[in-house]
Protein backbone atom coordinates (compact mmCIF):
# COMPACT_ATOMS: atom_id res chain seq x y z
CA UNK A 1 0.00 0.00 0.00
CA UNK A 2 1.32 3.44 -0.95
CA UNK A 3 2.56 5.57 1.88
CA UNK A 4 0.16 8.25 3.09
CA UNK A 5 1.34 11.67 1.94
CA UNK A 6 -1.08 13.60 4.14
CA UNK A 7 0.79 16.43 5.81
CA UNK A 8 4.10 15.50 4.14
CA UNK A 9 4.61 19.02 2.88
CA UNK A 10 3.61 20.70 6.14
CA UNK A 11 7.05 21.81 7.23
CA UNK A 12 8.05 22.91 3.72
CA UNK A 13 4.97 25.09 3.48
CA UNK A 14 5.17 26.58 6.97
CA UNK A 15 6.18 30.21 7.07
CA UNK A 16 7.38 30.39 10.64
CA UNK A 17 8.18 28.09 13.50
CA UNK A 18 8.57 30.18 16.62
CA UNK A 19 8.93 29.37 20.29
CA UNK A 20 9.20 31.39 23.43
CA UNK A 21 12.19 30.29 25.55
CA UNK A 22 11.43 26.85 26.91
CA UNK A 23 11.05 26.58 30.66
CA UNK A 24 12.72 23.39 31.80
CA UNK A 25 11.43 21.04 34.45
CA UNK A 26 14.68 21.50 36.38
CA UNK A 27 15.74 24.98 37.40
CA UNK A 28 19.37 24.27 36.70
CA UNK A 29 18.73 23.46 33.03
CA UNK A 30 19.80 25.94 30.40
CA UNK A 31 17.20 27.94 28.52
CA UNK A 32 16.70 26.87 24.91
CA UNK A 33 15.90 29.55 22.37
CA UNK A 34 14.57 28.94 18.87
CA UNK A 35 15.80 31.79 16.61
CA UNK A 36 13.07 34.07 15.24
CA UNK A 37 12.87 35.11 11.63
CA UNK A 38 13.94 38.74 11.09
CA UNK A 39 10.32 39.72 10.53
CA UNK A 40 9.16 38.19 13.77
CA UNK A 41 12.07 39.67 15.69
CA UNK A 42 10.92 43.15 14.66
CA UNK A 43 9.15 45.58 16.93
CA UNK A 44 5.77 44.53 15.54
CA UNK A 45 6.27 41.07 16.99
CA UNK A 46 6.76 42.36 20.51
CA UNK A 47 3.49 44.28 20.62
CA UNK A 48 0.68 42.53 22.46
CA UNK A 49 -2.88 43.72 21.97
CA UNK A 50 -4.47 45.66 24.77
CA UNK A 51 -7.33 43.23 25.46
CA UNK A 52 -7.84 39.57 24.62
CA UNK A 53 -11.25 37.91 24.57
CA UNK A 54 -11.73 34.18 25.04
CA UNK A 55 -15.18 32.94 24.18
CA UNK A 56 -15.69 29.45 25.60
CA UNK A 57 -15.04 28.17 29.09
CA UNK A 58 -14.22 24.56 28.31
CA UNK A 59 -10.89 22.74 28.46
CA UNK A 60 -9.25 24.77 25.69
CA UNK A 61 -10.56 28.13 26.85
CA UNK A 62 -9.34 27.39 30.37
CA UNK A 63 -5.95 26.26 29.05
CA UNK A 64 -5.57 29.51 27.10
CA UNK A 65 -6.35 31.62 30.14
CA UNK A 66 -3.81 29.73 32.25
CA UNK A 67 -1.19 30.00 29.51
CA UNK A 68 -1.66 33.74 29.07
CA UNK A 69 -1.52 34.33 32.82
CA UNK A 70 1.61 32.17 33.10
CA UNK A 71 3.11 34.24 30.27
CA UNK A 72 2.64 37.39 32.33
CA UNK A 73 -0.33 38.89 30.53
CA UNK A 74 -2.32 40.92 33.04
CA UNK A 75 -5.57 39.37 34.22
CA UNK A 76 -7.42 42.62 33.51
CA UNK A 77 -6.42 42.31 29.82
CA UNK A 78 -8.14 38.93 29.45
CA UNK A 79 -11.90 38.97 28.94
CA UNK A 80 -13.68 35.62 29.29
CA UNK A 81 -17.19 34.58 28.33
CA UNK A 82 -18.88 31.20 28.58
CA UNK A 83 -22.34 32.77 28.40
CA UNK A 84 -23.91 33.46 25.01
CA UNK A 85 -25.56 36.57 26.44
CA UNK A 86 -22.15 38.11 27.22
CA UNK A 87 -20.28 37.20 24.04
CA UNK A 88 -21.02 40.42 22.19
CA UNK A 89 -20.01 42.70 25.07
CA UNK A 90 -16.78 40.78 25.64
CA UNK A 91 -15.97 41.00 21.93
CA UNK A 92 -16.72 44.72 21.85
CA UNK A 93 -14.24 45.44 24.65
CA UNK A 94 -11.39 43.39 23.11
CA UNK A 95 -8.87 43.71 20.29
CA UNK A 96 -8.23 40.02 19.58
CA UNK A 97 -11.05 37.51 20.03
CA UNK A 98 -10.43 33.78 20.38
CA UNK A 99 -13.38 31.48 19.76
CA UNK A 100 -12.68 28.39 21.88
CA UNK A 101 -15.87 26.40 21.40
CA UNK A 102 -16.81 23.14 19.67
CA UNK A 103 -17.00 23.29 15.86
CA UNK A 104 -20.79 23.06 15.81
CA UNK A 105 -21.06 26.17 18.03
CA UNK A 106 -18.73 28.46 16.04
CA UNK A 107 -21.44 29.63 13.67
CA UNK A 108 -23.71 30.56 16.56
CA UNK A 109 -20.92 32.56 18.25
CA UNK A 110 -20.14 34.42 15.02
CA UNK A 111 -23.77 35.50 14.69
CA UNK A 112 -23.65 36.80 18.27
CA UNK A 113 -20.44 38.82 17.89
CA UNK A 114 -20.27 39.87 14.23
CA UNK A 115 -21.45 43.44 14.83
CA UNK A 116 -19.27 43.93 17.92
CA UNK A 117 -16.23 42.39 16.16
CA UNK A 118 -16.22 44.61 13.07
CA UNK A 119 -12.64 45.58 12.23
CA UNK A 120 -11.22 43.27 14.89
CA UNK A 121 -9.22 40.04 14.76
CA UNK A 122 -11.32 36.94 15.38
CA UNK A 123 -9.40 33.67 15.62
CA UNK A 124 -11.34 30.42 15.71
CA UNK A 125 -9.69 27.51 17.47
CA UNK A 126 -12.23 24.95 16.26
CA UNK A 127 -11.15 22.06 14.04
CA UNK A 128 -12.55 21.88 10.54
CA UNK A 129 -14.45 25.19 10.40
CA UNK A 130 -12.97 27.00 7.42
CA UNK A 131 -12.40 30.71 6.90
CA UNK A 132 -14.71 30.82 3.86
CA UNK A 133 -17.53 29.29 5.87
CA UNK A 134 -17.03 31.71 8.78
CA UNK A 135 -16.85 34.68 6.43
CA UNK A 136 -20.30 33.91 5.05
CA UNK A 137 -21.64 34.40 8.58
CA UNK A 138 -19.39 37.13 9.96
CA UNK A 139 -19.10 39.22 6.81
CA UNK A 140 -16.10 40.96 5.30
CA UNK A 141 -15.71 43.57 8.04
CA UNK A 142 -14.64 40.94 10.59
CA UNK A 143 -11.03 39.85 10.12
CA UNK A 144 -10.77 36.08 10.51
CA UNK A 145 -7.94 33.71 11.35
CA UNK A 146 -7.64 30.17 12.66
CA UNK A 147 -5.56 28.59 15.40
CA UNK A 148 -4.98 25.02 16.51
CA UNK A 149 -3.51 24.91 20.04
CA UNK A 150 -3.24 21.90 22.29
CA UNK A 151 -3.88 21.54 26.00
CA UNK A 152 -0.23 21.98 27.15
CA UNK A 153 -0.49 25.67 26.22
CA UNK A 154 -1.73 26.00 29.80
CA UNK A 155 1.86 25.53 30.97
CA UNK A 156 3.39 27.26 27.92
CA UNK A 157 4.62 23.95 26.53
CA UNK A 158 2.00 23.71 23.82
CA UNK A 159 2.03 23.66 20.05
CA UNK A 160 -0.10 26.25 18.26
CA UNK A 161 -0.90 26.04 14.58
CA UNK A 162 -1.83 29.40 13.05
CA UNK A 163 -3.34 30.52 9.75
CA UNK A 164 -3.71 34.25 9.19
CA UNK A 165 -6.73 34.09 6.90
CA UNK A 166 -8.12 37.60 6.36
CA UNK A 167 -6.28 39.24 9.27
CA UNK A 168 -4.47 42.47 8.48
CA UNK A 169 -0.68 42.57 8.65
CA UNK A 170 -0.64 44.27 12.10
CA UNK A 171 -3.28 41.83 13.36
CA UNK A 172 -1.18 38.87 12.23
CA UNK A 173 1.86 40.28 14.00
CA UNK A 174 -0.17 40.76 17.17
CA UNK A 175 -1.61 37.23 16.95
CA UNK A 176 1.86 35.76 16.51
CA UNK A 177 3.12 37.68 19.52
CA UNK A 178 0.29 36.39 21.68
CA UNK A 179 0.30 32.77 20.49
CA UNK A 180 4.10 32.38 20.60
CA UNK A 181 3.91 32.92 24.35
CA UNK A 182 2.12 29.57 24.67
CA UNK A 183 4.90 27.37 23.26
CA UNK A 184 5.83 26.41 19.71
CA UNK A 185 4.07 28.49 17.06
CA UNK A 186 3.71 27.00 13.59
CA UNK A 187 2.24 29.34 10.97
CA UNK A 188 1.12 27.79 7.70
CA UNK A 189 0.51 29.32 4.28
CA UNK A 190 -2.40 27.09 3.36
CA UNK A 191 -5.44 26.59 5.54
CA UNK A 192 -5.68 22.86 4.80
CA UNK A 193 -2.31 22.35 6.47
CA UNK A 194 -4.03 22.99 9.79
CA UNK A 195 -5.65 19.57 9.32
CA UNK A 196 -2.29 17.85 9.74
CA UNK A 197 -1.53 19.95 12.81
CA UNK A 198 -4.94 19.07 14.23
CA UNK A 199 -4.25 15.34 13.93
CA UNK A 200 -0.66 15.41 15.17
CA UNK A 201 -0.23 18.21 17.71
CA UNK A 202 -3.85 19.03 18.46
CA UNK A 203 -4.74 15.43 19.25
CA UNK A 204 -1.18 14.54 20.28
CA UNK A 205 -1.50 15.06 24.05
CA UNK A 206 -4.37 12.58 24.13
CA UNK A 207 -2.31 10.08 22.16
CA UNK A 208 0.66 10.51 24.50
CA UNK A 209 -1.63 10.13 27.51
CA UNK A 210 -2.95 6.87 26.07
CA UNK A 211 0.63 5.57 25.67
CA UNK A 212 1.49 6.61 29.22
CA UNK A 213 -1.58 4.79 30.48
CA UNK A 214 -0.62 1.64 28.54
CA UNK A 215 2.82 1.65 30.11
CA UNK A 216 1.35 2.25 33.58
CA UNK A 217 -1.14 -0.59 33.09
CA UNK A 218 1.63 -2.98 32.16
CA UNK A 219 3.69 -1.80 35.13
CA UNK A 220 0.77 -2.61 37.43
CA UNK A 221 0.46 -6.08 35.90
CA UNK A 222 4.15 -6.61 36.70
CA UNK A 223 3.54 -5.81 40.37
CA UNK A 224 4.51 -2.12 40.41
CA UNK A 225 1.09 -1.05 41.62
CA UNK A 226 1.83 2.06 43.70
CA UNK A 227 4.64 3.31 41.50
CA UNK A 228 3.04 2.58 38.10
CA UNK A 229 1.63 5.99 37.22
CA UNK A 230 4.67 7.99 38.34
CA UNK A 231 7.04 5.52 36.72
CA UNK A 232 5.26 5.71 33.36
CA UNK A 233 4.95 9.50 33.46
CA UNK A 234 8.57 10.14 34.39
CA UNK A 235 9.84 7.66 31.83
CA UNK A 236 8.13 9.64 29.06
CA UNK A 237 9.13 12.98 30.57
CA UNK A 238 12.74 11.89 30.93
CA UNK A 239 13.02 10.62 27.37
CA UNK A 240 11.44 13.76 25.91
CA UNK A 241 13.50 16.07 28.10
CA UNK A 242 16.68 14.23 27.07
CA UNK A 243 15.89 14.59 23.36
CA UNK A 244 14.92 18.25 23.70
CA UNK A 245 17.99 19.19 25.72
CA UNK A 246 20.60 17.21 23.78
CA UNK A 247 19.14 17.43 20.29
CA UNK A 248 19.09 13.64 20.08
CA UNK A 249 16.54 12.39 17.55
CA UNK A 250 14.01 9.70 18.37
CA UNK A 251 15.81 7.25 16.07
CA UNK A 252 19.15 7.98 17.72
CA UNK A 253 17.72 7.45 21.19
CA UNK A 254 16.15 4.15 20.15
CA UNK A 255 19.46 2.94 18.73
CA UNK A 256 21.39 3.99 21.83
CA UNK A 257 19.00 2.18 24.19
CA UNK A 258 18.30 -0.87 22.04
CA UNK A 259 21.71 -2.52 22.17
CA UNK A 260 22.14 -5.57 19.97
CA UNK A 261 20.77 -8.68 21.61
CA UNK A 262 19.33 -6.66 24.51
CA UNK A 263 15.93 -6.38 26.16
CA UNK A 264 14.91 -3.06 24.54
CA UNK A 265 15.74 -4.47 21.12
CA UNK A 266 13.46 -7.43 21.84
CA UNK A 267 10.60 -5.10 22.87
CA UNK A 268 10.97 -2.88 19.81
CA UNK A 269 11.14 -5.93 17.57
CA UNK A 270 7.95 -7.16 19.21
CA UNK A 271 6.25 -3.85 18.38
CA UNK A 272 7.34 -4.16 14.76
CA UNK A 273 6.21 -7.77 14.59
CA UNK A 274 2.78 -6.80 15.91
CA UNK A 275 2.44 -4.06 13.28
CA UNK A 276 2.36 -1.27 15.86
CA UNK A 277 3.37 1.47 13.40
CA UNK A 278 0.77 0.43 10.84
CA UNK A 279 -1.94 0.25 13.48
CA UNK A 280 -0.97 3.65 14.78
CA UNK A 281 -1.18 5.10 11.25
CA UNK A 282 -4.64 3.60 10.81
CA UNK A 283 -5.73 5.16 14.10
CA UNK A 284 -4.60 8.59 12.85
CA UNK A 285 -6.51 7.94 9.62
CA UNK A 286 -9.64 7.33 11.70
CA UNK A 287 -9.16 10.79 13.18
CA UNK A 288 -8.69 12.19 9.71
CA UNK A 289 -12.01 10.71 8.61
CA UNK A 290 -13.70 12.30 11.61
CA UNK A 291 -12.12 15.65 10.77
CA UNK A 292 -13.40 15.41 7.19
CA UNK A 293 -16.90 14.71 8.48
CA UNK A 294 -16.76 17.89 10.58
CA UNK A 295 -15.70 19.90 7.54
CA UNK A 296 -18.49 18.48 5.36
Amino acid sequence: MAKDTFGRKLMKKSIYIVAEPLRRAHRTSRTTRVPLSPRLASGAFSKVSRNIAIIGGGHMGTALVRGFLNAGIARRSIKISDDARKNASVAESSDVIFIAVKPRVVREVLVQIRDAAEGKAVISLAAGVRIAEMRKIAGRRVHLGRGMPNIPVAERHGVVGFFGGTLTTPQRASARSILAKLGLLVEVRKERELDALTLISGCGPGIVAALVEMVAKKARSLGLRREADALALHTFMGAIHHMAKTGTTASELMRSVATKGGITEAILEGLRREGFEQRFARAIDAGREKLESIKA
